[in-house]
């Protein structure tokens, strides 16, 4: 199945429209070949020829085809956000279930091509904005119980590498829709903030 990218562009690029057009072919191109073959076996002669220009005008825009997959990433998260409402704040349980459904929901249509991005990047920023607005929230929660401060940040990485590993097996598994995936989500993250979870841990 042909993988494409929107037309969008990087803010801080600031590309003109025949710039913008070469970058959307290299990254069209690498998902294209992404299917087929591991993305460590992919020379940037290969992509550039796979994109019709030539290696000079890949470096006139990429040091390394890692370069592209960094695109791909930042794009695919602007059209994530783009979706969302500008202003989240979370406040409670139900709040956390809206913004992992929503941002799940966006997610869904690019699995494909995020599937492919998560087998070369340890990094998703899409993930990192619900880590910016959720954990907040959790500390918030831990602090009215008079928790130990010392164990948050514990059960925020838990949070983050747990959510994480949710989203990269749906990415490679279509068992869960996505509203089942949000669910999961949540209540893995309801369950970071249960006071019986730290009754015997310090306090």
């Amino acid at each position: 199945m042909k993988m494409n990218l929107m037309d969008l562009s990087i803010p801080e690029l600031n590309m003109d429209r025949r710039q913008r057009k070469t970058r959307m072919a290299i990254e069209n191109a690498l998902l294209d070949l992404m299917q087929t073959k591991p993305l460590e076996t992919i020379s940037i002669s290969e992509l550039a020829d796979h994109a019709d220009i030539n290696r000079k005008t890949f470096y006139n825009h990429y040091t390394c085809i890692e370069d592209v997959v960094e695109d791909i990433n930042k794009k695919i998260s602007m059209i994530i956000f783009e979706a969302l409402p500008e202003k989240i704040t979370i406040n409670n349980e139900i709040e956390i279930y809206h913004l992992l459904f929503d941002l799940t929901t966006q997610i869904e249509p690019h699995k494909a091509i995020l599937k492919q991005v998560a087998r070369t990047s340890d990094n998703f920023s899409f993930i990192d904005y619900f880590k910016d607005l959720i954990f907040p929230y959790i500390e918030r929660n831990l602090m009215s119980y008079h928790i130990n401060p010392a164990i948050t940040p514990f059960i925020n990485n838990y949070l983050f590498n747990g959510i994480s590993s949710i989203y990269y097996e749906w990415f490679e598994n279509d068992v869960l829709n996505a509203q089942q995936v949000a669910l999961l989500c949540y209540n893995l993250t309801i369950s970071a903030i249960r006071l019986d979870n730290y009754k015997d841990i310090m306090k």
